[in-house]
């Protein structure tokens, strides 16, 4: 699915967390910008804790759960090319603001070294 997404252009896709552990989806990924929404462990409790449709999550403790995830996967994600790290009050319209900013800073930085990227 996420191959046959980096046919269009100008597109924001969001993915599950997990998407980051096969080396092809980074391929895919990096043909845009990617973007790592960086939520602190009790907040994504807070959000998650009702829900029952995801398998990693099913059964015991949550939040340890979330803890080893983060650990597994942090190193992966600290290659994404924009970290936002989520504050605990931010509304919705507040993240989207700096992520808008961070991703224009990428862009920016990008034309100024002459290296820039096919963003999807």
């Amino acid at each position: 699915m996420l191959g046959q997404l980096c046919a269009y252009k100008n597109l924001t896709v969001a993915t599950g967390g997990g998407i980051i552990l096969r080396s092809m989806n980074w391929s895919f990924l990096h043909q845009g910008i990617v973007v790592w929404l960086d939520v602190p462990v009790d907040q994504l409790c807070d959000r998650l804790c009702l829900s029952t449709t995801r398998p990693l999550l099913r059964d015991g403790d949550l939040k340890f759960k979330l803890e080893t995830l983060l650990k597994e996967r942090e190193r992966l994600y600290a290659s994404s090319d924009v970290r936002v790290c989520i504050k605990g009050d931010e509304t919705a319209e507040e993240v989207a603001v700096r992520v808008i900013q961070e991703i224009q800073k990428v862009l920016k930085s990008e034309n100024r070294s002459g290296a820039g990227k096919d963003v999807n």
